[in-house]
């Protein structure tokens, strides 16, 4: 086989199969999020105003996987999804290298330290949407790697592939930094033109997909579901837009610490490896650093793309939650894009061999520090609560979920104990609003369940006593399930709502 289809065709499989066999069983708030529609068949709740494609295309995987006889929760469809997109964007990666003239093997060897770095191989064993957004950057960085080599890249394929990134993620926006840099580049004095049709047909196009999703499927009842519906995660309880973190040198500290955490694992153990592929990654970018400066021709426009790539989303990230990894896994491209070049001139001889140590220092490492562990329900101890849950409540009975958690009992009760959740969070605003409900519900015939961690709360203990609580079960851990009974009033509060509406 020629090396550019031997080397992409065994990292595709190498990485699809380690991913595969490490699927996260942590299951992340977020992720059980993405995949609630999708489990509950609601196509108008799949589509989100910041990331586009990705619930459309976990949809669809969902039923592929449920035609070919599988039948896993929507949790673990996303996961296996993201497990491939992992695997197909080094290839992407791999085949950009090879424009920028890295050697095949150096090519394959970064391209499998790529895969093998916390970030990237995290978020290809889980559910979220950035994994996908990275693989789409990765076929975009592929374009403009062949467009800075000397070959004809229309720039309407450029604002087509941008707009593809944008429904990925739209943070994604920022991306065009690094295009209109390359096209600068290549175009010189001419970019003007070229420039002005790759962001009109972008624009065209991401107007174009949001206008047909908001009319044909989301369509929204008003002018401020359709304000929520836009700015997703910025939105509060109460439907303002807040910013999570804002400016300052703590972000800027943040960000500096995660850039080498999406690298390799902040744990403690196994201590050895993690400090020598530390120690190896360290070695090469004050390698590739001391290097880019004698670059030229298009290695030297690519890593200025590079470059402005990362300050774009620098913007955004060292004051939106720049603690957050997830947010971070797509700038692996750029900073693998720029070791690779460094290394490629600077150290000729090593330039495969320092990679593939690199790549199988962040592997192991990562691998016995975060991912294994991640991949073993034993590591969850969420998942024995949820069995012991569906083990002493009815198959129709109501579960009230936890705030401990920030969250994520609301989505394992109906995951994970198959029972439906009554979300404590909605009511914080009015508190009294839920005892009126559970009245309601109890008269209708309703069986509605709380564990002993959501009376350990004292707000809510005292709330939920007036129902004298009945110990359905003990696991002997700590953990008491209780049958909430009618209390001695059966007033209802009429404007309390249909009680079965959550």
């Amino acid at each position: 086989m020629r090396p550019d289809l031997l080397w992409p065709t065994l990292l595709a499989s190498g990485a699809a199969t380690a991913y595969l066999s490490c699927l996260s069983k942590s299951y992340v708030f977020e992720g059980l999020a993405r995949a609630m529609p999708i489990q509950l068949g609601t196509l108008s709740e799949v589509f989100k105003g910041t990331y586009l494609l990705y619930g459309a295309l976990g949809y669809a995987f969902h039923g592929l996987l449920g035609l070919i006889v599988l039948q896993p929760l929507a949790v673990v469809s996303l996961q296996i999804m993201d497990a491939f997109f992992g695997a197909g964007g080094l290839v992407f990666f791999y085949h950009a290298l090879r424009r920028l003239e890295i050697p095949p093997r150096a090519a394959a060897a970064w391209a499998a330290a790529l895969g093998g770095s916390l970030g990237y191989a995290l978020w290809s064993t889980d559910a979220q949407a950035y994994i996908f957004s990275t693989f789409v950057l990765a076929a975009d960085w592929y374009l403009l790697a062949a467009l800075v080599s000397g070959r004809k890249v229309s720039p309407i394929a450029l604002g087509a592939a941008h707009a593809a990134a944008i429904f990925a993620h739209i943070v994604n926006g920022v991306f065009g930094a690094a295009i209109l840099w390359l096209l600068w580049k290549v175009h010189g004095a001419r970019w003007r033109r070229p420039a002005l049709l790759y962001a009109a047909s972008a624009a065209a196009i991401v107007l174009a997909g949001y206008a047909a999703v908001l009319i044909l499927i989301v369509r929204p009842a008003s002018m401020a579901d359709l304000r929520l519906w836009l700015i997703g995660s910025l939105a509060t309880a109460t439907g303002e837009a807040r910013w999570h973190t804002g400016l300052g040198l703590g972000g800027l500290w943040y960000w500096l610490k995660m850039t080498l955490n999406i690298f390799v694992s902040m744990g403690p153990a196994p201590a050895a490896l993690l400090w020598a592929a530390r120690a190896v990654l360290a070695v090469l970018a004050v390698t590739a650093l001391a290097s880019l400066r004698r670059l030229q021709g298009p290695a030297k426009s690519a890593a200025g793309a590079c470059a402005a790539w990362l300050a774009a989303y620098a913007l955004v990230f060292t004051s939106w939650e720049p603690h957050t990894m997830v947010y971070r896994v797509s700038d692996l491209l750029p900073l693998f894009t720029l070791l690779a070049l460094g290394t490629n001139t600077f150290l000729p001889r090593w330039r495969a061999a320092a990679p593939a140590l690199l790549a199988a220092l962040l592997a192991t490492a990562n691998f016995s520090a975060e991912l294994k562990p991640r991949s073993l329900e034993a590591n969850n101890p969420r998942l024995a609560r949820m069995r012991f849950i569906k083990a002493h409540t009815p198959e129709n009975g109501w579960v009230i979920a936890a705030t401990a958690d920030a969250g994520n009992d609301e989505l394992y009760i109906p995951f994970f104990a198959e029972r439906r959740p009554i979300v404590l969070a909605r009511y914080d605003v009015d508190p009294e609003a839920l005892p009126r409900r559970l009245r309601a519900m109890l008269a209708a015939g309703e069986q509605v369940y709380a564990t002993s961690r959501v009376l350990a709360e004292d707000r809510w203990n005292r709330l939920l006593a007036p129902f004298h609580p009945k110990a359905a079960g003990d696991d002997g851990m700590g953990l008491v399930v209780y049958r909430l009974g009618k209390t001695n009033s059966t007033t209802l509060n009429s404007s309390s709502g249909s009680p079965l509406s959550e």
